[in-house]
């Protein structure tokens, strides 16, 4: 209905002035008077009584569920588009094929669903939430690597496609950082087997038991304690300095 008014407007705009320049162009209506003032007037007045009904319900409709439905729909048909040209439906078909995540417009549904439901009533924060949502599921469909972690991530959070993103990152960056650490082989092994491939709780874990490590070897006092402490904790070197400090006062 805007787009309509818009046309009007526009059209009017252009009679407006052939009625300027030539105003017995319109003799039916300007047969006694064929004035360029009367023709401005007349058709100046219609123009922007197009132009304020093209305003009017463009406001209106901007923020109702069939503005948003046509603004989504929109920009699926771009969207789609765009991913032809970037040749990702093979990539979107691969992780469908291992059950990593939906198709385009499934993906879309949901996060349609998903901003309704927490952003109820709220339009502007409902289509954010779609473009956030749709953001990071194409941001995943473009990765090609460490897959599994990526399946993992999103059996952890479902259909939630921003913290799945979030998830993979975190997961990724971890995995990196513990394949450059050298120093502390028995500690790596150890955390590794206690969260499998958790990456960053295992990069959690080496560093907080490296550190109670190098604290306990700096230890001169009451060595007879920490002695105790470690037949007690073995290799849990946070249990063996939590307990030394409980026993020493420290």
């Amino acid at each position: 209905m805007d787009s309509l008014f818009f046309i009007l407007f526009f059209f009017s705009f252009i009679i407006l002035l052939i009625g300027i320049i030539k105003p017995g162009f319109f003799p039916r209506y300007f047969k006694k008077k064929k004035t360029q003032k009367i023709a401005g007037i007349m058709l100046g007045i219609l123009g922007i009584i197009f132009f304020i009904l093209f305003v009017l319900v463009a406001d209106i409709t901007y923020f109702t569920e069939e503005g948003i439905v046509e603004r989504v729909v929109e920009q699926t048909v771009i969207e789609k588009s765009e991913i032809i040209n970037e040749g990702l439906a093979g990539k979107i078909r691969d992780k469908m094929e291992k059950g990593i995540l939906p198709s385009r417009e499934e993906a879309k549904k949901i996060a349609i669903e998903k901003g309704e439901e927490l952003w109820e009533g709220d339009q502007e924060m409902i289509e954010y939430e779609i473009e956030q949502q749709m953001n990071s599921y194409d941001w995943l469909v473009r990765q090609e690597d460490y897959l599994d972690i990526m399946k993992k991530a999103s059996q952890l959070w479902v259909d939630d496609y921003e913290i799945i993103k979030y998830e993979y990152e975190k997961q990724v960056n971890s995995y990196h950082w513990i394949q450059e650490q050298k120093k502390y082989p028995l500690i790596m092994n150890l955390a590794k087997k206690r969260w499998v491939n958790d990456y960053a709780l295992i990069k959690e874990e080496y560093e907080s038991q490296v550190k109670a490590y190098e604290w306990i070897q700096e230890q001169t006092e009451n060595l007879d304690i920490l002695e105790r402490a470690k037949q007690r904790w073995g290799n849990d070197y946070e249990m063996v300095k939590q307990e030394y400090k409980d026993q020493t006062g420290l």
